[in-house]
């Protein structure tokens, strides 16, 4: 008897260690997340100060959408990003005004459906001419898609290496690895954070691995703008 209890009392610790490893192999649930954007990019060289700056939105309707944020005093590039869906506003061509300091330095305007963003060629200027904040800021305007993972029920854990993998319509490959710590989602920006030049309009795919596990992806429509003005 003693004999056969051990042999089962083995095996009992043979399936739970195995049921472990299995648990240990599956693949987290979190939430993802993929939007289009319209990002402008502003960046003073050589500049120590903090300066306040805003991005509205104007409507065919006349109505506005504001929003406020501070950029730090370095030489590298602040991003300001608008999602046309956080308005549900219909179909209908949009209106952006950048100020800093409460003086304009760029404006422009780009067409949403509420799924794509088209920004037209003649929505920004490469000269846009003399603005009230004068040429020592530079900006830019590009159209960016947001890609997102959530570990909302933390099975991952509170910090983590999320590598994003965008792959283009001829099969090329580009990546961005963002560390995170928080409780919200963990976002990169194609192609602003890949180290790409992708020019091929068409349909992307994508990928987050974490882990080493492949947990979120899916598809997008992309054509690539983007415009330097000083």
């Amino acid at each position: 008897m003693k004999k056969l209890f051990y042999i089962l009392v083995v095996l009992l610790v043979f399936v739970i260690i195995s049921e472990n490893k299995i648990e240990g192999k599956k693949k987290p649930e979190v939430l993802q997340s993929q939007s289009n954007q319209l990002q402008i990019g502003l960046r003073k060289k050589g500049d120590s100060k903090f300066h306040n700056a805003s991005l509205e939105i104007i409507y065919q309707n006349g109505k506005n959408y504001i929003i406020d944020t501070t950029l730090y005093p370095n030489s590298e590039w602040q991003y300001i990003y608008f999602q046309p869906a956080v308005t549900g506003s219909d179909e209908e061509i949009f209106f952006w005004e950048c100020k800093i300091d409460e003086k304009v330095i760029e404006k422009g305007s780009f067409e949403s459906d509420g799924f794509s963003t088209k920004i037209p060629k003649n929505s920004c200027n490469k000269k846009p001419g003399i603005t009230e904040a004068g040429t020592e800021w530079e900006s830019s305007c590009a159209f960016t898609v947001a890609l997102g993972v959530w570990d909302k029920y933390q099975q991952i854990g509170l910090s983590y290496k999320a590598v994003f993998i965008v792959t283009d319509p001829k099969g090329r490959k580009s990546k961005s690895t963002q560390y995170y710590y928080g409780d919200s989602f963990c976002e990169a920006y194609f192609p602003t954070d890949f180290q790409t030049d992708f020019q091929t309009p068409g349909t992307y795919s994508w990928v987050c691995v974490i882990n080493g596990q492949i947990i979120a992806g899916d598809k997008f429509q992309y054509k690539p703008f983007y415009i330097n003005t000083y």
